[in-house]
C-alpha cells in the first residue's frame, strides 16, 4: 500500500516546505544563548504586528458572518450533512445551487416550508470508488396496488439503496405491467451480508451458478438468524444492513411508502476484474429546513434523485442529520467549556504565583490573541468547525499556558538570582534562557502534528490543522506577547504605586499647612502680620484688660 498515494503535489511540497523551515527556525534559535535579543525592549513592535493581524482575523469573522456565517460543522448547526460525488468532474458550486434551490421551492409548495441558505463546499481532490469489492445483482420486484408504476421515479431507489447497503447502481428496470417492475440493481458485497449462499442448478444444468431466492417467509426467518439481525442502533448509525427482503422494502418505502416489494433474488457475483475504480467530483452539502428542522430520509432521496437526473450519475459518501436543539446544545457547551478553561488558568496561574494577577492576566490575553488567531485563520481558509476544533482549542489553550509559565517561572527564579537588576531587564534574560527550550518543544510538536495531517487520514486532517495552527501561534503569543505583557503591567503597577505615594505625600503636605494655620490663628494678636497699628492697638488692649479680669478674682 502506498501511503503518499492520496497526497496532492501541492501537500507534498507544503510538507517539504514546513520542513526545512522548522530546520532552519532550529538552527536560528541557537543564537539567543550567545547573543540574547532585546525582545521586550521591542515589544512595541510585536504588540503593532499582533495588533494588525488580530484586526485582519476580526474582519475576516465579521465579513464571513455577514456572508452566510462560518463553516459550522452538524453538530453546531443542526439539519443534513450530505457528501456526494458528481461523476460530472465539471460540477461547480452554482450548478449544485441552483438544483437546491429549485428542490427547495418545491418544498415550499408542496408543505409551506423550504430550505434555509445552502452550504455547499467543494473539495477539490477527486475521490475514488474502488471496485475492488466484488458485487452481486439484486432483482428487486416491486408494485403498487393503487396506480402504475412510471419508471422514470424508480431511479430514485438508488439513493434508498445507497444509504442503506452502500454501493448500490441501478441497471436495468423491466415493467412487466402497468402495477409491477422488475429492477436489476448491483450491490456492493460486504461479508455476512447475504447470509449463506446455497449452489442450485440451473435450467441449462450448470451446477456452478449461486444464486438465493427468498420469499417474504423464508426471509423472515433468515432475517432473524443474519448477522445484523435487531442491530437497531448499528443499522440508525448507517451500518449495512442484512440483504434481506425486509430491509430492501424497508429501503423502498423509505422513497415511495406507497411501493411494495414482492420479491428479492440474489444473483451471481459480479466479476471484480472488469470493475473500473470510478471517480467523482466531492461537494458536501449542509441543508435545514426554514423551522431549522433537518431533511427527512425521503427528502434527502428525492434531492439525490433529482441530481442523478440533472449530472448523471452521483454516489453518495456520507448523509448525516442532526436536530437543532442538539446542535444548539453543543455550541453552548463548546463555549462554555473553552470560557471555563480561560478562568480557570487565570485563577491556577495567580494562586501558583503567590496572588500576583498579573501573570494571569498576561497568559489570558495571549489566549484570547490565540482564539481569534485560529477563528480568523478557519474563516480565511474556510475549513469547517467542528468538535475535534473544539478538542485543539481547549488543547492549544493548555499548550500556550504550560509554554508561558515555563517562562514566567524562569522570570520568578531570576528575580531572586539578580536583585540589583530591573525587572524588565530580568523579563528579557528569562524570555531568552527560555527561548530555545520552547522552539524546540513547538517543533517537536509539529513534527508529530504534520505526520498526522498528511499521513492520518481525512478524518484527523481537520484536528491536526487546527493543532498546528493553534499550537505554532500560542508559541509565538507566550515568547512575544504574555512576557512582554508581563513588563508593561508592572510599569502600569509601578506608575500606580508612584502616584499614589506622590498624592499621598502632597495630601500630608496640606495637613500640615491647614494644622500651621490653625495653630497661627490661635496665637497672639500682636504677633499677626499684616495687621495696621490702630487695629494692633485696639486688639492689644481688649486683650490686656481680658488678660487682668482671668488673673483677678477673690484672694484666699
Amino acid at each position: 500500500m502506498n501511503i503518499f498515494s492520496h497526497i496532492s503535489t501541492i501537500d507534498i511540497i507544503g510538507l517539504v516546505l514546513a520542513l526545512i523551515l522548522m530546520v532552519a527556525l532550529a538552527e536560528y534559535v541557537r543564537r539567543f544563548r550567545r547573543n540574547p535579543v532585546n525582545i521586550t525592549g521591542h515589544r512595541k513592535i510585536f504588540f503593532t504586528l499582533s495588533s494588525v493581524v488580530i484586526a485582519f482575523c476580526l474582519s475576516a469573522l465579521i465579513y464571513k458572518m455577514s456572508t452566510g456565517g462560518l463553516n459550522l460543522s452538524l453538530e453546531f448547526t443542526g439539519g443534513t450533512m450530505m457528501e456526494v460525488g458528481f461523476s460530472d468532474k465539471t460540477m461547480t458550486q452554482e450548478k449544485i445551487s441552483e438544483e437546491i434551490i429549485a428542490f427547495s421551492n418545491e418544498l415550499k409548495a408542496k408543505n409551506n416550508v423550504g430550505l434555509k441558505h445552502p452550504v455547499i463546499q467543494m473539495i477539490s481532490n477527486d475521490k475514488s470508488v474502488s471496485g475492488s469489492g466484488s458485487m452481486r445483482n439484486i432483482t428487486v420486484t416491486v408494485n403498487r396496488k393503487d396506480g402504475e408504476v412510471l419508471e422514470d421515479n424508480l431511479n430514485g431507489i438508488t439513493p434508498a439503496f445507497s444509504n442503506h447497503f452502500g454501493k448500490a447502481k441501478l441497471v436495468k428496470v423491466n415493467k412487466t405491467s402497468p402495477k409491477e417492475a422488475l429492477l436489476e440493481f448491483q450491490i456492493e458485497e460486504k461479508e455476512g451480508m447475504f447470509g449463506k449462499s446455497t449452489p442450485v442448478t440451473s435450467e441449462a444444468g450448470n451446477t456452478n451458478v449461486e444464486k438465493e431466492s427468498f420469499t417474504r417467509k423464508e426471509m423472515g426467518s433468515a432475517a432473524k438468524t443474519g448477522p445484523n439481525a435487531g442491530n437497531e442502533t448499528a443499522q440508525q448509525a448507517g451500518t449495512l444492513y442484512f440483504m434481506d427482503e425486509q430491509a430492501v422494502a424497508d429501503a423502498v418505502r423509505e422513497y415511495d411508502a406507497d411501493l411494495n416489494v414482492s420479491q428479492v433474488t440474489v444473483g451471481n457475483p459480479v466479476d471484480t476484474q472488469k470493475e473500473e475504480v470510478l471517480t467523482y467530483k466531492p461537494a458536501i452539502i449542509r441543508l435545514v429546513k426554514e423551522d431549522k428542522h433537518n431533511l427527512s430520509t425521503e427528502e434527502v432521496n428525492t434531492l439525490v434523485s433529482r441530481f442523478n437526473e440533472k449530472f448523471g450519475e452521483v454516489y453518495m459518501f456520507k448523509n448525516e442529520s442532526i436536530g437543532p436543539s442538539v446542535g444548539k446544545e453543543l455550541a453552548q457547551k463548546a463555549l462554555l467549556a473553552v470560557l471555563i478553561g480561560l478562568v480557570l488558568q487565570l485563577l491556577y496561574i495567580s494562586i501558583r504565583f503567590n496572588g500576583q494577577a498579573r501573570y494571569g492576566i498576561a497568559a489570558d490575553v495571549a489566549l484570547i490573541h490565540d482564539v481569534i488567531f485560529m477563528f480568523g485563520v478557519y474563516a480565511l481558509v474556510g475549513r469547517e468547525l467542528d468538535s475535534p476544533f473544539v478538542a485543539a482549542l481547549l488543547t492549544v489553550i493548555g499548550y500556550s499556558v504550560m509554554d508561558s509559565i515555563i517562562i514566567f517561572d524562569r522570570i520568578r527564579e531570576n528575580l531572586r538570582l539578580m536583585p540589583n537588576e530591573t525587572y524588565e531587564k530580568i523579563v528579557n534574560i528569562s524570555v531568552n534562557q527560555t527561548m530555545t527550550r520552547s522552539i524546540n518543544t513547538l517543533l517537536t510538536v509539529l513534527i508529530t502534528l504534520f505526520c498526522l495531517y498528511f499521513f492520518g487520514g481525512e478524518t484527523l486532517q481537520n484536528f491536526a490543522f487546527a493543532l498546528i495552527v493553534g499550537c505554532s501561534v500560542g508559541a509565538y503569543s507566550s515568547i512575544f506577547i504574555a512576557a512582554p505583557l508581563v513588563v508593561v503591567i508592572d510599569e502600569k503597577v509601578k506608575a500606580q504605586k508612584k502616584e499614589l505615594s506622590e498624592r499621598k505625600r502632597i495630601e500630608r503636605e496640606e495637613l500640615a499647612k491647614e494644622r500651621m494655620a490653625r495653630s497661627a490663628s490661635k496665637a497672639k494678636p500682636e504677633d499677626a502680620v499684616g495687621v495696621p497699628a490702630v487695629e494692633k492697638k485696639s486688639v492689644a488692649a481688649k486683650y490686656k484688660k481680658r488678660s487682668k479680669k482671668r488673673t483677678s478674682g477673690p484672694q484666699e
